[in-house]
């Protein structure tokens, strides 16, 4: 939705990465206040930045990418983070 809503605009990617953080920040509140009043997976999460499922470097939410067998090779992953992994699952309210 971001990136429809961007190109609407008329901005591409690059554009939006030049965009000065304070200004995004303040942006934010229009935004989720437009995503809490849609359906769907984004009105469940809390915030308007998160990870973006496809292409190469997300293909697939992380609960299947692990059970299709992604992270065979890795030996440990370590985090610190507690619940910030509840933003990319399919039913957060499951876990």
């Amino acid at each position: 939705m971001w990136t429809i809503t961007a190109v609407m605009v008329g901005y591409d990617l690059d554009s939006l990465a030049a965009v000065d953080p304070a200004r995004m920040i303040a942006a934010a509140g229009a935004v989720l206040s437009h995503y809490r009043s849609a359906p769907g997976l984004r009105q469940q999460v809390p915030t308007v930045f998160s990870p973006v499922i496809g292409g190469d470097t997300l293909p697939t939410t992380p609960l299947r990418a692990i059970a299709a067998g992604f992270a065979r090779d890795v030996d440990l992953l370590l985090c610190h983070t507690v619940d910030e992994f509840r933003l990319m699952l399919d039913e957060p309210e499951r876990v």
